[in-house]
């Protein structure tokens, strides 16, 4: 037996490994016998796609992309750049990448129906989804089994529904994204969105069971368990919300605005000290924001850190004038008998004229003592002039 022939036998056997472990979801070892064949035959094609779409897998993006580069230096390899064409679409900035890759599977390598679908997937990436939707339904009339094809119709329909939905007309986004759900019935984006229509038409049981639905079909959505959670919310389920937005962090614990629902539900049930910390973790994200600076404020107000409250609230007030933070502030200083200091803060308020601030001046006991005061007579007497 020749070296050549040993050296092949092992990396088969390697990649059988490999290939193993997959089966048995026992990824790091696949990965350990993936490296090993490369390593053993380094010109061997199918030792390196093998290991270049495992670290892919495994978010190693920059070692797959060497690898792949290496292998098509001396070889073209449909599959390589497929997944080189991957790899470029994951990154915004390299989309204009991804046309030389398919344009040398399309004329080095003779795969225009390859070419074809990967143009796709880059217009999807470019936004693109009128013209995509064009380029797959074409892939999927000369192969009509085409499965990738399908998919990428459905993720087509999908964004011409978000586009649709944004400019308005959520009826018209509604039939869009009940195709993209019949043309790949195990994705969930489409039944998310399908939610997310129904919900901003008012058909919220409609809404609830399309984020269930989207759920059902994958449990790691994020988005799927943060939009539940809104609804809840907004139907007055706050335990059932906190189970979601809960759930939307678990899967990504930078989800946008889930601490701050989640900062906004244990106020409401009075766990101030849960609340200054979502209400933090949510600011971290969105330093400049007055909004978070003003929740956060306030949870610190009720948690009875008067100190740091009254600062994040003049913070907040530097970046924008906000009614609601000088509401706050002004029954802050009300409570601190600062009369003076709590009357200017309510005069700047009343000056933006905020449909809430006459009915919340009248009803709001820590104003009580200033009733009789001109001043404050002067305010009541203005707001209620802008209610009539």
């Amino acid at each position: 037996m020749t070296i050549k022939s040993i050296k092949s036998a092992g990396v088969k056997r390697l990649l059988d490994t490999g290939n193993r472990m997959l089966d048995m979801e026992n990824y790091d070892e696949a990965l350990v016998a993936f490296k090993s064949a490369y390593e053993l035959d380094p010109g061997s094609s199918e030792a390196a796609l093998c290991l270049a779409q495992e670290l892919y897998m495994q978010g190693l993006t920059e070692e797959s992309e060497s690898v792949a580069r290496k292998s098509l230096a001396s070889e073209d390899n449909v599959e390589m750049l497929r997944l080189l064409t991957a790899i470029v679409l994951d990154d915004p900035a390299r989309l204009d990448e991804a046309e030389e890759i398919i344009k040398r599977v399309r004329e080095d390598c003779g795969d225009e129906k390859t070419a074809a679908l990967l143009e796709g997937h880059r217009l999807i990436e470019k936004c693109d989804g009128y013209t995509a939707y064009e380029m797959f339904k074409s892939a999927l009339e000369a192969d009509p089994a085409n499965e990738e094809a399908l998919e990428g119709m459905s993720r087509a329909l999908n964004l011409i529904g978000i586009e649709i939905s944004e400019a308005g007309d959520n009826e018209a986004a509604v039939f869009m994204f009940k195709r993209a759900a019949r043309l790949d019935p195990s994705w969930s984006a489409p039944y998310v969105n399908l939610g997310n229509c129904h919900s901003a038409l008012e058909r919220l049981d409609l809404a609830r069971r399309c984020y269930i639905k989207g759920i059902d079909l994958e449990p790691d959505n994020p988005q799927a368990h943060f939009n539940l959670g809104r609804l809840m919310s907004e139907c007055g389920e706050d335990d059932s919300a906190e189970i979601e937005f809960l759930a939307s962090l678990d899967i990504d614990p930078d989800y946008p605005d889930a601490n701050g629902e989640l900062g906004r539900i244990y106020s409401i049930k009075g766990r101030f000290d849960l609340s200054v910390i979502h209400y933090e973790k949510e600011l971290d994200a969105n330093s400049d924001c007055p909004h978070c600076m003003c929740n956060l404020a306030v949870a610190c107000l009720c948690d009875g850190d008067t100190q740091r409250g009254e600062q994040l609230l003049r913070q907040s007030l530097e970046i924008e004038e906000d009614p609601f933070a000088l509401y706050a502030l002004a029954g802050l200083y009300a409570s601190l008998d600062r009369e003076t200091d709590s009357i200017q803060m309510l005069e700047r308020a009343a000056c933006m004229k905020p449909a809430w601030l006459f009915d919340s001046l009248r009803n709001d006991d820590k104003f009580e003592r200033f009733r009789a005061d001109k001043r404050f007579i002067e305010i009541i007497e203005r707001l209620a002039n802008n209610k009539s």
